[in-house]
């Protein structure tokens, strides 16, 4: 089972951007769906647009034992980013069901920057994510109690 939402948010430079919020079940497979526009509100042609989205526990994630000052090893869980629809902004996040398996329940941070035809890379979407556990769908972690109720 897939959860998607569409969530709409602007592209401007002068505009403030507000943190979006998502949640995700772990163990179940996660997308959702955003649509870029302009200042004026058209939609941001995506085309040779590319997308990085990453997800970890805090902004700055390090690993600890193998970071060095000049050298950091950075702690998070990249998202698979697809252009969806180019001509009407929509491009997708998405986790499959075995990386959200590996989360543990919790709060989390996101970002989503873009980079149109080769230019400067921008800030597009930040917020937290909040992780539950699908218990719904306990694959195979465990059995069920037998005696339950």
């Amino acid at each position: 089972m897939s959860t998607s939402k569409v969530i709409p948010h602007f592209l401007d430079t002068m505009a403030r951007q507000y943190p979006v919020n998502i949640e995700l079940s772990a163990g179940v497979d996660f997308s959702k769906t955003f649509y870029m526009k302009n200042a004026d509100l058209s939609p941001t042609n995506l085309s040779g647009y590319t997308f990085s989205a990453r997800l970890a526990k805090h902004a700055t994630a390090l690993n600890a034992v193998s970071s060095t000052s000049t050298d950091p090893v950075w702690k998070y869980i990249p998202f698979v980013v697809t252009v969806t629809d180019a001509a009407t902004g929509a491009y997708t996040i998405s986790l499959s069901a075995e990386t959200t398996s590996k989360l543990s329940e919790g709060k989390y941070v996101y970002n989503i920057t873009s980079q149109p035809n080769g230019g400067d890379y921008s800030n597009n979407v930040s917020g937290l994510v909040f992780v539950s556990i699908a218990f719904g769908n306990t694959g195979s972690f465990g059995t069920l109690d037998p005696n339950y109720p």
